[in-house]
């Protein structure tokens, strides 16, 4: 039942972010001080994360903890760990945009290529390789 909600609303995550021209990607997101793509990156990165999570034993001696719990101001939301995870989208976002001046594609072919709706040929994947980017697994 998760693993079919999660793939839903990741097929419309992916529908919504291929609908998206250049402009859209480029605009502030609500959350500051990202961009729609620097945001579009930190989902995708968060995305690749749970399979391992998923499959792996569930955590020792914790038990549920409430939304405010886990929210709570602590280390894991300082300005510092805030800043490290922004830039560790905007890396990944920059990279895109680069992949899409290389292979000439607009930003619905860059998601069709790397969630595997369009065939990457060898030369595109080899790019895609080459500048770091990884393949998105969206639903």
């Amino acid at each position: 039942m998760i693993t079919e909600a999660f793939g839903a609303e990741s097929g419309r995550l992916g529908e919504v972010l291929a609908g998206l021209d250049d402009a859209a990607f480029a605009r502030a997101s609500g959350c500051p001080p990202w961009t729609v793509a620097d945001l579009a990156y930190h989902v995708r990165m968060t995305i690749g994360r749970l399979p391992g999570m998923l499959d792996g034993p569930e955590p020792a001696g914790l038990g549920l903890v409430s939304a405010a719990g886990y929210y709570r101001a602590d280390q894991r939301f300082s300005d510092a760990t805030n800043d490290d995870r922004i830039r560790s989208a905007q890396l990944p976002a920059a990279a895109g945009a680069r992949l899409r001046a290389d292979a000439g594609w607009d930003q619905v072919t860059l998601i069709a290529k790397l969630t595997g709706r369009c065939q990457a040929t060898s030369a595109e994947s080899t790019l895609i390789e080459t500048l770091g980017s990884q393949r998105l697994a969206l639903g």
